[in-house]
């Protein structure tokens, strides 16, 4: 047998009986041998004359035909359901892994983003993240957790502490809290209730959780430090300290105070102990503040604050690499305006590590607008390239 032949027939006896094969051949016009082989290979009985055989193998085709559809259809039916579930909120997770705060249940790294499967139709609203753990909170108030090596704040009960940190696992200790939001700093977390109430947990040897001590939380805790009165709005975690905003638009401060963090204008408490007098653990309120300006928004940065408030942005704390956005590299112990934003309507702040950030509304635009960055001594610097992007994402 010549070898183009060989490659025929071999070729053939793949598509012996299937669907594919057939559909796009005359049935009417095949064999009697052939129509026997094909189906032979579709499990279907040889016997009759020819005509019979024909309506076998039609009968035999229209069923795996209507098959095949039923079960495209299904696929598509449980493919629509996990994207329906994933739009409900669910999270998506990329970067390092080493500490499991991707939450995927093991320690690789990602390069693309990858859904959290456990979180489709959790309803997640609200998402935040530390250097190695994440925090989660669904529509219906319940935080959930994950990554932190194990022993991160993860806020769970002590004797829960050895359950698996690389999947998330969900805040009993709040329950029934009506959890809105909740945010960590590098070894403590706040979490924030629709009433107002602040519970904060995880290490406290700063003072950041502002308890009133230097004591550490494995646990969720109440603040019971602020005034009667006062209600809080955000509370935001910087590094090694916290602050919060009230209805009021009063801002509180409290935990490490070095480079005037804290904005109370000092920066270590007389008659103390050496080891914790830069350390304020309770809240102080940033008096320096004016009046006349309602404090709409606060953002922590590693080391230094920046508040929005009517009209103005303030900024406080260290003053290295320009990140105050004053055009110097000093640092501010009070509120400080930043001038160059004065004549702009920003509607949206943030404070990083080394740099700062705003979005500056640009008329006719109402819901978004230019990001702005000041950072290195640049003092404003434009970011025209993502405006764009920012104004869909908006």
């Amino acid at each position: 047998m010549k070898f183009l032949e060989l490659i025929k027939v071999v070729d053939e006896s793949v598509h012996w009986g299937s669907y594919s094969f057939l559909k796009c051949q005359d049935i009417y016009r095949l064999s009697r041998t052939k129509l026997k082989k094909h189906l032979l290979a579709r499990n279907e009985p040889i016997l009759g004359n020819k005509k019979q055989l024909i309506e076998k193998l039609l009968i035999s085709l229209e069923d795996e035909r209507l098959q095949g559809i039923a079960y495209a259809e299904e696929l598509e039916r449980k493919h629509r359901m996990v994207a329906d579930l994933e739009e409900s909120g669910a999270v998506y997770v990329v970067g390092s892994n080493q500490d499991g705060q991707l939450g995927l249940e093991d320690l690789d790294h990602r390069k693309s983003f990858t859904v959290i499967p456990s979180t489709r139709g959790l309803k997640i609203n609200h998402v935040a993240c530390g250097n190695n753990i994440t925090f989660a909170v669904t529509e219906d108030n319940i935080v959930y957790t994950w990554g932190g090596a194990g022993v991160g704040p993860s806020g769970l009960k002590v004797e829960e502490n050895d359950i698996p940190f690389h999947k998330p696992h969900k805040l009993e200790n709040l329950d029934g809290e009506e959890i809105v939001k909740t945010t960590v700093g590098s070894k403590h977390v706040c979490a924030l209730s629709e009433g107002g109430d602040c519970f904060i947990w995880g290490n406290g040897k700063f003072g950041e959780l502002g308890l009133g001590s230097t004591t550490s939380h494995l646990e969720p805790i109440l603040m019971n430090s602020f005034r009667k009165q006062d209600i809080i709005k955000d509370v935001v975690a910087g590094d090694k300290h916290t602050c919060a905003l009230t209805v009021k638009g009063e801002v509180y401060s409290w935990g490490h105070g070095a480079s005037g963090r804290l904005g109370i204008g000092i920066t270590e408490r007389i008659g103390v102990p050496n080891s914790e007098k830069f350390f304020f653990p309770a809240p102080a309120l940033v008096k320096k503040l004016p009046s006349s300006q309602y404090m709409k928004q606060i953002s922590c940065g590693t080391e230094h604050v920046i508040a929005r408030g009517t009209s103005r942005v303030f900024s406080w704390g260290s003053g290295d690499g320009g990140r105050l956005g004053h055009g110097d590299h000093s640092n501010r112990f009070s509120p400080e305006a930043i001038v160059l934003l004065d004549s702009w309507n920003v509607f949206e702040i943030s404070a990083g590590t080394w740099h700062s950030a705003c979005i500056v509304q640009i008329p006719p635009l109402k819901d978004s607008g230019w990001v702005y960055t000041w950072v290195s001594g640049l003092v404003i610097c434009i970011i025209e390239s993502i405006f764009l992007c920012y104004s869909y994402m908006l």
